[in-house]
């Protein structure tokens, strides 16, 4: 069910919009939006929160937004004034009947991801759990180099009252109260774990922030989902993984292994109106754990009927070495169950060796020269 919601910060009404599933006691989901977006934008990834059985909330922050529904001006708008609206936000949430107080997650996308991740700094364990798309931690340094959005430049040494950035007015106060902030210190207060997903063709937010971030928390509590050729704002192509990267993150799995796929020769063998193609495939691995290249002999097999095209079975082997510097191998064979993918993992890597018993689970994003596998445990 959909409903509007609003609350209070000071004077300020904050108006919103909550996604309730059926059920009591239900994990929350905050979700806040990009600089001057709305609550619009992130409304498909409070769907999904719904569907997987969260109370989901978002909402436009004061003076936030260029359609927003919320109390305020752009001038009242600055970083730490976001922060106390996600603040009272939370605070509705936490208090509404059908919601769990103890379980409450904060996602946060561009300058939302900033926000949530200084507010979960702020809030420390009564977070559950922190999600960041494309965050933009990088406010603080333009700020500090007098250079804003839409290209705005002013002197950081005597910042005006007001500063006009293409056809929008803001207070000196939005670059002036984050001069002083340094976000890679202060972010990994927060104590639980985090999940980071950021397009390695950022033009706004350069992706390098996102791998100081990840440094910051720790990469045993922060995974980082890289998605290659993707800019600021994900495109449906590139949302797709980071969506499932979401779910996992919140089952309490993690991106153990990335392979970068190319296909070579097919071989069709024909049917009647089938044909099943085994298809050769090379390729790298990459990630936190392990780094390495496939061997040859991996094959995807497919079965084709018309123009419909049924994936039955790929399988190979990666050789490399895991974060140990170790020498190993990594045989995978990846199964199409018709409800996803669902591979069996196998290694004589002593430090991988709990890849061997775990329930592991596959995306598999298409792409013209060949599929990007994410495997998740």
């Amino acid at each position: 069910m959909k409903h509007t919601f609003t609350c209070k910060r000071g004077d300020f009404t904050i108006r919103g919009t909550e996604f309730l599933p059926k059920g009591e006691n239900l994990p929350i989901v905050i979700v806040s939006h990009e600089f001057l977006c709305g609550q619009y934008t992130v409304w498909r990834y409070a769907k999904k929160f719904a569907e997987w059985g969260y109370a989901a909330f978002c909402y436009d922050f004061v003076g936030g937004a260029v359609l927003g529904r919320s109390d305020g001006k752009h001038t009242d708008m600055t970083v730490f004034s976001e922060m106390e609206d996600l603040k009272a936000v939370f605070a509705y949430a936490r208090a509404h009947p059908k919601t769990d107080a103890g379980r409450v997650y904060l996602m946060g996308c561009s300058q939302g991801g900033l926000v949530s991740a200084l507010t979960a700094a702020e809030l420390g364990d009564e977070i559950a759990g922190l999600m960041l798309f494309y965050p933009a931690l990088s406010v603080p340094d333009d700020a500090r180099a007098g250079n804003m959005i839409f290209n705005t430049k002013f002197d950081p040494t005597q910042v005006p009252n007001t500063i006009r950035c293409g056809p929008f007015t803001f207070s000196g106060s939005y670059p002036e109260t984050v001069m002083g902030l340094d976000v890679f210190e202060t972010i990994p207060r927060y104590p639980g774990p985090v999940f980071l997903a950021h397009g390695t063709e950022d033009g706004i937010v350069d992706y390098q922030y996102a791998k100081k971030a990840q440094t910051a928390y720790g990469s045993e509590r922060c995974t980082l989902m890289t998605i290659p050729g993707a800019g600021h704002i994900f495109k449906p192509v590139e949302d797709a993984p980071a969506v499932a990267g979401l779910r996992h993150f919140l089952a309490g799995r993690r991106e153990v292994l990335t392979i970068d796929v190319k296909l070579t020769k097919i071989s069709p063998e024909l049917h009647g109106l089938e044909s099943i193609l085994t298809i050769p495939f090379t390729g790298i691995a990459s990630g936190d754990l392990f780094t390495g290249t496939i061997l040859p002999g991996a094959v995807d097999v497919q079965k084709r009927s018309g123009l419909k095209v049924q994936r039955l079975c790929a399988t190979y082997t990666l050789e490399g070495k895991d974060y140990t510097g170790a020498p190993c191998r990594i045989d995978i064979q990846n199964v199409d169950t018709g409800d996803g993918w669902k591979p069996t993992v196998k290694t004589d890597s002593e430090a991988l060796a709990f890849l061997n018993e775990r329930e592991c689970f596959a995306h598999v994003q298409n792409r013209v020269k060949g599929p990007l596998v994410r495997i998740f445990a």
